[in-house]
């Protein structure tokens, strides 16, 4: 679960901007819309480490070899003749001679960058066919209280380079570049940082080409600590619907919410599956829990819009309560009920150790599916 988004999570809920249509529909997916988002934060500092990349380096055949900034370890490397047939994953700038990594090498000539920009970059040969591909990122100073930095995302290959993205990147544990290895290829994703929120893009390796995966751009891609699958954070301003009496046309959703929505990786299709949501009754619901949930929710004043469950165990309650006011105004709360039937324990979501089913809402309303098929 991202801490980061938690707790802008507390901000983010007096935040006043409309929303696409009612997430009651939860039929259709629904993708971030980039215009709920702020403008990005480009503040930067001054944290830049210097690479020593020498000849008395080369002279001395020392391994002082410089490392990729701000990540937490220092990668160890081979001899390139041996890396060069390998399929494990580099993070170093230079080789074990001290020279620059050939591949690096090829995404800087003709920019006028130096090595000293690289700020993370990983090499392997990520599909098996025997030669080394790499991602590799050049960015400015990194902004240490937004976690953030600006620059580019590159994809070299013997075959060339092409720039992925041009952005404000999320710098997660000292890393830009992050790597989700599955059963026979690895994904690489990126974050693009926004104030309150980050979208990630998926890429992969096939025939020596980079691929961009059909999940890309839809939320914040991560590996949650409460399933054993994958998720995408998905952003949306839907915790509340506010109008007046006879003028639901005009109404207007508040409230910004992020959602977790679970993914696995299926080797037959080669990507990301989703676990669809299905609609099941209340009497499920309560066999499930092991009480009457649906009754509790419903004695506390709301009523429930609709039970989802996931092959993955999640079960979804969404749930709402209405405020109507003098003068016509009327103010509707959307929230959920997160239950993972395999622990047989509601997700805390504020992770302050109470295991109670009003403690587990990340506000607004769970959708069936959120992947573009």
């Amino acid at each position: 679960m991202r801490k980061r988004c938690l707790v802008l999570g507390i901000l983010g809920m007096v935040m006043m901007s409309a929303c696409s249509s009612p997430s009651k529909t939860n039929d259709q997916a629904q993708s971030v819309d980039s215009s709920q988002i702020a403008e990005d934060e480009q503040a930067t500092t001054d944290s830049k480490e210097a690479v020593d990349s020498t000849s008395e380096t080369k002279e001395t055949n020392t391994e002082e070899a410089s490392t990729v900034e701000n990540t937490d370890q220092t990668a160890t490397t081979e001899d390139y003749s041996d890396l060069e047939n390998s399929n494990e994953t580099s993070r170093s700038v230079t080789t074990e001679q001290g020279d620059v990594e050939p591949l690096i090498a090829k995404v800087l000539e003709g920019t006028g960058v130096d090595v000293l920009d690289i700020k993370d970059s990983v090499i392997a040969d990520f599909d098996g066919d025997g030669s080394r591909e790499g991602f590799v990122f050049i960015g400015g100073d990194i902004d240490e209280e937004w976690s953030t930095c600006l620059g580019q995302l590159y994809f070299v290959s013997d075959n060339g380079k092409e720039m992925l993205k041009d952005t404000n990147f999320v710098v997660n544990d000292g890393k830009i570049i992050q790597e989700f290895p599955v059963s026979d290829k690895t994904f690489i994703a990126v974050e693009e940082a926004y104030t309150t929120s980050s979208v990630s893009f998926l890429y992969y390796v096939e025939n020596g080409e980079c691929k961009d995966s059909y999940l890309s751009g839809i939320g914040g891609f991560y590996k949650p600590d409460f399933v054993d699958d994958y998720a995408i954070s998905l952003s949306c301003y839907d915790m509340s619907f506010d109008y007046e009496e006879g003028k639901e046309d005009e109404g207007m959703y508040m409230g910004h919410t992020w959602k977790p929505y679970y993914f696995y990786y299926d080797e037959a299709t080669g990507r990301f599956e989703e676990y669809v949501g299905k609609e099941i009754s209340e009497e499920e619901l309560n066999a499930a829990c092991g009480f009457d949930l649906a009754g509790e929710i419903k004695a506390a004043g709301n009523q429930i819009d609709g039970i989802l469950r996931r092959d993955n165990g999640i079960i979804n309650v969404n749930y709402s309560y209405k405020t109507e006011y003098e003068g016509g105004s009327v103010s509707i709360q959307y929230s959920n009920v997160t239950f993972n039937e395999k622990t047989k324990e509601f997700v805390n979501v504020w992770g302050d150790g109470e295991n109670t089913w009003e403690n587990s809402n990340f506000g607004g309303t769970y959708l069936t599916a959120i992947s573009i098929q």
